[in-house]
């Protein structure tokens, strides 16, 4: 099976902007957590949550969005 040029084209530049963007995308990191009501479990959850990315390495402004 014969690969056409557009095709090859259009997968090389793919390929070549996620090679590029990897870098990027390791230096920092995105964690979002939601709730429309405040209880006591998710608010464990949530504080669960920061402590392990905390222990993990992470700090917010520095490496985590």
């Amino acid at each position: 099976m014969l690969i056409g040029k557009k095709h090859f084209l259009t997968v090389g530049a793919m390929a070549l902007a996620m090679a590029i963007a990897a870098p990027v995308a390791a230096q920092q990191k995105s964690v979002a957590i939601t709730a429309i009501v405040e209880h006591p479990a998710l608010d464990a959850v949530r504080d669960g949550v920061q402590d392990a990315l905390k222990q993990a390495g992470y700090e917010p402004g520095k490496n985590l969005k």
